[in-house]
């Protein structure tokens, strides 16, 4: 009997996707178990010695509870970053050209590197595949630059052609995408892929 399933090669890029996925969320879940819960935690606890022993100085209470906004805020960063790594509202609310732009800004923010972001004729009415699958694209290449490029520049450019769109992606350090073996390649590859679009790294 002929199998009618996925060839064998298509099967192991979707588990290893599927793999990488699931190596994320452990990630993430890891990092709400041991960050967000434990802020949380002394959050409350500080809180409970306040309406326990108040402090007997108006300056003393200040600055607890001044400490006490600083670590909600902290806390609501936090939050925020999970959130827009699971799915970011960004793209629902206002497409990809701004996710783009608000992601090359928040890397220059967290690894004091300049990104500089470029889009031209970028066509309206993108199918949502299509938009996912670019951003994840620029997420995970950021973090690789991140990674191993840390004081590196990098661009981004989005460009619309004739026969669809174009991501570039560059950076000034000194490599750490050649080797094509990282689950993170292997995963954009497959995202490239399943949407007709290919992946080529330089």
């Amino acid at each position: 009997m002929r199998s009618t399933g996925p060839a064998p090669d298509r099967k192991e890029s979707l588990s290893t996707l599927l793999s990488t996925h699931e190596e994320q969320n452990k990630s993430l879940a890891r990092e709400l178990h041991d960050v967000v819960s434990q802020k949380l935690a002394a959050l409350g606890m500080e809180i409970d010695a306040i309406q326990r022993n108040p402090p007997e100085s108006t300056e003393e209470l200040r600055g607890r509870l001044r400490r006490l906004s600083d670590g909600v805020t902290t806390l609501a960063k936090t939050m925020h970053e999970i959130s827009r790594q699971l799915h970011p509202a960004i793209l629902d609310d206002l497409g990809l050209v701004e996710a783009l732009r608000s992601e090359c800004l928040l890397f220059g923010e967290v690894y004091q590197s300049p990104v500089s972001f470029r889009a031209d004729h970028v066509a309206e009415g993108l199918p949502d595949s299509v938009i996912l699958c670019l951003y994840r694209i620029a997420q995970e290449s950021l973090r690789n630059i991140g990674k191993h490029a840390r004081h590196a520049a990098a661009s981004v450019t989005l460009t619309g052609t004739n026969s669809g769109i174009k991501l570039s992606i560059e950076d000034t350090g000194p490599g750490g995408l050649t080797t094509g073996k990282g689950l993170g390649l292997i995963s954009m590859k497959e995202r490239a892929r399943l949407v007709n679009g290919k992946l080529r790294m330089e």
